[in-house]
């Protein structure tokens, strides 16, 4: 059984990075630069900083300058100073924002999708979809995950035995759980 969800979830991850692809050729996009667009459209500005960016797709920091250099030579992206002018954080220009709006149509195929798909499936769903980023997470594939569990607002209370974040003020469960928080902050070493 094991091969045959490896397999349909390659399968997945396929379609995914192919309408990815052709969005990319389309713009004349490197895919670096999708994913750029992508964090950067989720990201507070003051979190969209070339350094954040290289940590979460894993990439060095000079990839993802010389990533940006283009993508604002194309008028996709500008920069804006922050505090003492040696930190500079990326956002969308309006042709930016506009291919951010055509990356983001491709989740709408499968949230159409999981409409149809009971909630009790969906659920059960998630929590094995958590566990497998989890394990990636452990074994160092994944280095930065903007998920509830992983950021530095959530708290375990022992008695409880429930998170809390530290945020919104009220326990996190699977079900409200946050993917991809603008508010994520890392966790204190």
């Amino acid at each position: 059984m094991e091969e045959k969800i490896a397999f349909l979830l390659e399968k997945i991850c396929l379609v995914h990075k192919n309408l990815l692809w052709k969005i990319a050729s389309d713009e004349k996009l490197t895919p670096t630069q999708i994913e750029i667009i992508f964090l950067i459209a989720s990201t507070r500005p003051e979190k969209a900083l070339t350094s954040i960016i290289a940590k979460e797709l894993g990439l060095t920091k000079p990839t993802i300058s010389e990533s940006v250099k283009s993508l604002k030579s194309k008028g996709v992206v500008t920069t804006m100073a922050l505090g003492d002018k040696r930190k500079h954080a990326i956002l969308l220009t309006p042709k930016g924002k506009k291919i951010f709006q055509k990356l983001s149509k491709l989740t709408q195929t499968t949230k159409r999708f999981f409409k149809s798909v009971s909630s009790e499936k969906q659920e059960l769903l998630f929590e094995v979809l958590f566990d497998f980023i989890q394990y990636l997470r452990d074994k160092g594939l994944l280095t930065r995950l903007r998920v509830c569990p992983f950021c530095g607002n959530l708290h375990y209370n022992k008695q409880l035995k429930e998170y809390f974040c530290y945020l919104s003020l009220k326990p996190i469960t699977y079900k409200t759980m946050q993917t991809n928080c603008p508010e994520y902050e890392e966790p204190l070493a």
